[in-house]
């Protein structure tokens, strides 16, 4: 019998090439592996929720800019004083609402909102607050004879108002300060009221009668 003796090195070359060959990467199959496998949606960010709007914000998107027949009647005296009001309400990007008042004082016989009697008075502007309520501050103010049933000129000191805005046509306020002539009157203590109806330029004057002077102002005592 013949042994025939294969050279080593020949035995390890066929060897290693067995595995080369056995271990090559198929890149096309491994492509559709990967196309084959489930897709995952990207995580997205929940959207936030839809809060609803206060009733002050809804009542801060309607028009309340306009001309208003105001009337205040201080506790003490038994014909209310009038005023022309012209109103402007801006609300900024953030929703904090603006007030920007004028007025002028109406004759005490007038009928009409065109009936004025003095020069108009600018107010500087307040700020509404989240509630819809404010401050108005207008410091002295000088009521002419024809404006008043106090028998003469009145001077008052440290004139405000506490307002509500109610509804897009009306609003009430809660009437502070000191008549010093030609009678000396405290509208600081409770139940001295202002009421505002929007009217049209040279519109007549509304009727109000003497039970709707009230202004129930939140979170206040008044």
């Amino acid at each position: 019998m013949r042994w025939t003796v294969v050279p080593v090195v020949r035995v390890v070359l066929i060897g290693v090439g067995s595995l080369w060959l056995g271990g090559c990467v198929d890149s096309r199959g491994d492509y559709d592996d990967f196309k084959a496998r489930p897709f995952a949606e990207p995580l997205r960010d929940a959207a936030a929720p839809d809060v609803p709007l206060t009733a002050c914000e809804t009542l801060l998107r309607t028009n309340l800019t306009g001309t208003f027949y105001t009337t205040c009647r201080p506790k003490v005296i038994p014909t209310p004083f009038r005023l022309a009001f012209q109103q402007t309400v801006t609300v900024s990007d953030a929703g904090i609402g603006e007030l920007h008042v004028s007025f002028k004082l109406l004759d005490i016989t007038g009928t009409s909102i065109d009936d004025t009697v003095s020069e108009a008075t600018d107010v500087p502007p307040t700020t509404i607050s989240s509630d819809c309520t404010y401050d108005l501050p207008i410091g002295d103010l000088i009521i002419p004879q024809q404006a008043t049933t106090l028998g003469g000129e009145a001077t008052a000191k440290n004139v405000s108002l506490h307002g509500l805005l109610q509804t897009e046509d009306q609003a009430c306020a809660e009437l502070d300060g000191k008549v010093v002539t030609p009678i000396p009157l405290d509208l600081d203590p409770p139940g001295d009221y202002c009421l505002f109806r929007r009217v049209e330029p040279g519109s007549a004057l509304p009727t109000i009668g003497m039970d709707e002077y009230a202004c129930a102002l939140p979170n206040s005592e008044r």
